[in-house]
């Protein structure tokens, strides 16, 4: 159920070479990746969580659209994986939503079919 489309990768190259700003004499040297620059990024990468040198993963911007379980949503707000910049909304969307589609397979066809009674008896939805 776990579905990530859009992906973009902002910033990779350029926060790659500038984590070795620390050790440049003059900052507008060629720009141009070299196999050194790939090295210590890897290096720096893998360094201790909180040691600081790996501040420069920061200027890297990984975009995307993910389709998820909801069961994550607690996860990823709690522990801070990711920032979500906008999402669906089933407070606005519930009516236009097939809830068929919605559901996991915990969901029981009773549920299903009450949900669809009460959207009908509200008038919110024609089914």
């Amino acid at each position: 159920m776990t579905e990530i489309k859009n992906l973009q990768v902002y910033g990779l190259e350029e926060s790659i070479k500038r984590s070795g700003l620390p050790m440049m004499t003059d900052i507008f040297e060629d720009i141009s990746i070299v196999e050194d620059d790939l090295k210590r990024g890897d290096k720096l990468a893998n360094t201790a969580i909180g040691s600081g040198h790996s501040n420069y993963l920061k200027g890297i911007i990984v975009q995307f659209d993910l389709r998820y379980p909801e069961y994550l949503s607690p996860e990823m707000q709690r522990y801070h994986w990711f920032e979500i910049v906008s999402s669906m909304s089933k407070m606005h969307r519930l009516t236009k939503l097939n809830i068929r589609e919605c559901v996991n397979n915990y969901v029981t066809e009773e549920i299903i079919v009450l949900i669809e009674k009460y959207l009908k008896v509200l008038h919110l939805k024609d089914l």
